[in-house]
């Protein structure tokens, strides 16, 4: 969306990653079990869904067999929650598959103008501030939040991250335009 704004010489004043990952590979990168069953496995335990299993364990095990417990643990209770859960689960865990395949396949453009990350402490800051600069030519401005990928966007810590983000937007200075653009079509007539 950014891209397409400054393309038609209206950039925007802001532009907020919130925890991205590193931008592209060479297009050879494959999506593996253990990544599927990691990001699978934080989706249940954001359910409130805990399969009894250290998560080094858990992570051992292929995505449809951490299905199948999750399955058996969720539907436990009654009937009906039975034949909810395991059509429910299945499609969290196609969901992930598929958003991790595009995930891989994304690879974004460089752009012109000044980049805003909110990142989970737990990562590199070196590393993501190599991958992103080489694309925000206007530069990147880093704040690290407390948590991790998940629990940064869930209360208590997304509070903190609200509160940064709202600093952000009000320095971004409203009413007034960036001067960056990229080269494009000339825009049509609204």
């Amino acid at each position: 969306m950014a891209q397409q704004l400054a393309r038609q010489s209206e950039p925007p004043a802001l532009v907020v990653l919130i925890d991205p990952p590193q931008p592209g590979g060479d297009g050879r990168e494959r999506l593996e079990d253990p990544t599927i069953t990691a990001w699978f496995v934080e989706h249940l335990r954001i359910l409130g869904i805990e399969l009894g299993l250290g998560r080094e364990e858990l992570l051992r095990l292929p995505p449809e067999e951490v299905l199948r417990l999750a399955c058996a643990r969720a539907g436990s209770a009654t009937p009906a929650a039975r034949e909810l859960a395991a059509p429910r689960l299945r499609a969290g865990l196609d969901l992930i598959r598929s958003n991790g395949r595009a995930l891989l396949r994304y690879r974004p453009e460089p752009y012109p103008g000044p980049l805003t990350i909110f990142s989970a402490a737990g990562r590199s800051e070196t590393a993501l501030l190599a991958a992103w600069s080489a694309l925000a030519s206007g530069g990147v401005e880093l704040h690290r939040v407390a948590g991790d990928h998940y629990t940064m966007l869930r209360p208590p810590l997304v509070a903190a991250l609200a509160n940064r983000l709202r600093e952000c937007l009000l320095s971004a200075m409203p009413g007034q335009r960036a001067s960056y653009s990229l080269p494009g079509p000339p825009p049509s007539g609204r």
